[in-house]
């Protein structure tokens, strides 16, 4: 999932291709608080993982 309000830069017709999806930070804290149901992202994870797979 990418989070921007960015959102003109991130066509709906290839996210699908990648597996991922795109939405306003609005949008992601309107559905992060309303869906409990739903597994809490990790993006402090992510985002040492990628730090510790940087070339």
């Amino acid at each position: 999932m990418i989070v921007t309000e960015n959102l003109k830069d991130f066509p709906a017709t290839v996210l699908p291709d990648l597996n991922m999806e795109v939405k306003s930070a609005d949008a992601f804290i309107a559905d992060t608080t309303l869906d409990e149901a739903r597994e809490p992202l990790q993006p402090f994870g992510v985002c040492a993982n990628a730090s510790k797979n940087r070339t």
